[in-house]
């Protein structure tokens, strides 16, 4: 089976892969102390999480 080099990787499924003998571990590692830090270049978003909103004593919503 020919798997995209990216997508042995994906963080969405790493466990499985390694479970599976796709990757091994010191792939992993070795995949993720190999990226950049790119912190510097980040920007911080901030966005309303509706379903993250506080309910009073009558159970209705307050967004913060």
């Amino acid at each position: 089976m020919n798997i995209d080099e990216d997508f042995r990787f994906d963080v969405r499924i790493q466990e499985r892969m390694v479970k599976k003998g796709l990757v091994t571990k010191e792939e992993l590692e070795k995949r993720l102390s190999d990226l950049k830090d790119v912190e510097e270049q980040a920007e911080v978003l901030e966005l309303p999480q509706p379903g993250l909103a506080h309910l009073d004593a009558s159970g209705e919503g307050q967004r913060e």
